[in-house]
């Protein structure tokens, strides 16, 4: 053991202080480059960044590997297709479903990362969600009698939205909710001041009517996907 302790002193691992003993020389000693890389974690922990996702950023920066495809992890399919369509109309990769022995950049809405994690996928993109105001905007003025709708076959994107809309101002009872997964929903919306819907919504409503899209994924992360993808003839060229 002794002799264990020679080397790591002779490597600089440890250090002896007379009348103290000894020290993990990095526990009390670190270097510029340690606190440098501490104060960015910490930097980016107050953005609301974690650590894996600063090490993927680190690490696509050093040894770029330009991903050709991109796997969405979402559980609930209605929130699933409704990433999809955001996502394969802002890039020009292939975007699929995440399934076993797929190969590509996975990502994830920021509210489903922990779960992914605890499941084993630790390597993750992480999709934040646009804010209140770029996702909704003001709900405009609505006719007396009328109703702002919204439209859509996620639970999700029907809870939050009605919240987000009473917050910025509607009256509740202005409010309805539209599953589109039920029978004759497109009947609901004859009285419609203003309908609110997703992407994957949006083009199957009924003409004559106003309608606002509640985009999920905020610009940001549109803009470093584009950034870390690139399609196949270009990767490889």
């Amino acid at each position: 053991v002794s002799a264990a302790w020679h080397d790591l002193l002779d490597q600089g691992w440890l250090e002896l202080r007379r009348g103290s003993g000894l020290y993990v020389r990095g526990a009390t000693e670190a270097s510029p480059l340690h606190e440098l890389l501490r104060s960015t974690l910490d930097a980016a922990n107050r953005l609301g960044h974690h650590p894996d996702e600063v090490l993927r950023q680190l690490s696509a920066m050093v040894h770029p590997r330009p991903s050709e495809r991109v796997l969405v992890a979402e559980p609930d399919p209605a929130m699933r297709e409704i990433l999809l369509a955001e996502l394969r109309e802002a890039l020009t990769v292939p975007v699929e479903i995440l399934q076993t022995g797929s190969q590509g950049l996975i990502v994830a809405l920021t509210t489903r990362v922990a779960q992914l994690r605890r499941s084993g996928i630790a390597d993750c993109f992480t999709l934040k969600l646009r804010s209140i105001d770029a996702a909704l905007g003001e709900p405009g003025r609505v006719p007396e009698g009328f109703l702002i709708s919204i439209v859509s076959r996620s639970r999700e994107i029907l809870d939050s939205s009605r919240a987000i809309l009473i917050a910025i101002g509607a009256q509740p009872d202005a409010v309805q909710q539209v599953d589109a997964r039920e029978d004759g929903w497109r009947d609901r919306l004859s009285l419609s001041g203003l309908i609110v819907t997703d992407v994957v919504m949006a083009s199957q409503l009924p003409p004559g009517h106003a309608a606002r899209v509640f985009r999920v994924i905020a610009d940001s992360s549109i803009t470093e996907l584009r950034q870390i993808v690139t399609p196949k003839e270009t990767a490889t060229a």
